[in-house]
């Protein structure tokens, strides 16, 4: 296994997806099972997978392995989330729609402020995918903000091609077809009580974020001192 991509929900995971097919065409596997045990399912001649995986299980299976993700600003992501919920239930299989959470946000019974308070969601990205050091172990962590130059760094990285950009599919392409909805996404705005509790229990994944964006200042800063050099 040469390489790992944890796909963090609402991050760009399908157009990064398409970077990696690109790279190891074949030898990609997919995997968004959420089960540790599917690991023993993966062929061997796998050489990249990519999923809603638990970096620490992925870790102990392949320790040579680069890990690679992107990460976002959480209220950002989970505004993302909410409204991807809100809009693309009915397109999920039986397991996803069986989340009572997501069953309740698509009903209009939660709000987006009582979603981002639930604890299926509270500091959901530290507890379900980036369960390690990421400056320790990770290649490449990328930031959602500057998406297209990171995947242009990551192309670079991993020697592919950089003249193919792969559309970046956004929540509101699925909100479209709904005027209201799509409104109700572009329009969306939260109190700043609200913000400052929110921020306040996700303040792991805060955590994780404000260290990719430390390292993403170093990779630039590295880059820039390269090209005067």
């Amino acid at each position: 296994m040469e390489l790992v991509s944890v796909h963090i929900p609402k991050t760009g995971g399908g157009s990064l997806e398409q970077i990696l097919r690109g790279a190891y065409g074949n030898s990609l596997q997919l995997d968004y099972t959420y089960a540790a045990e599917s690991i023993a399912d993966i062929p061997e001649d796998t050489r990249a997978v990519h999923g809603h995986i638990r970096a620490s299980t992925y870790r102990t299976a392949f320790p040579k392995a680069k890990m690679i993700t992107f990460l976002r600003e959480p209220i950002d992501r989970l505004r993302s989330h909410f409204f991807f919920w809100r809009a693309a239930y009915e397109t999920f299989d039986e397991i996803a729609r069986s989340n009572p959470l997501a069953r309740a946000v698509f009903h209009k019974e939660v709000g987006f402020y009582e979603f981002a308070q639930h604890h299926q969601m509270r500091n959901h990205v530290s507890r379900a995918f980036l369960d390690v050091d990421i400056e320790k172990e990770f290649y490449f962590v990328g930031l959602f903000e500057h998406f297209r130059e990171e995947l242009k760094a990551l192309q670079g990285m991993l020697g592919t091609s950089e003249n193919h950009t792969p559309h970046v599919r956004k929540t509101s392409e699925y909100a479209k077809e709904n005027a209201e909805l799509l409104a109700e996404y572009r329009d969306f705005k939260i109190e700043t009580e609200e913000r400052k509790n929110i921020i306040s229990s996700h303040h792991e994944d805060y955590a994780l974020y404000e260290t990719a964006r430390q390292m993403y200042g170093r990779r630039v800063a590295a880059s820039a001192a390269l090209l005067g050099s």
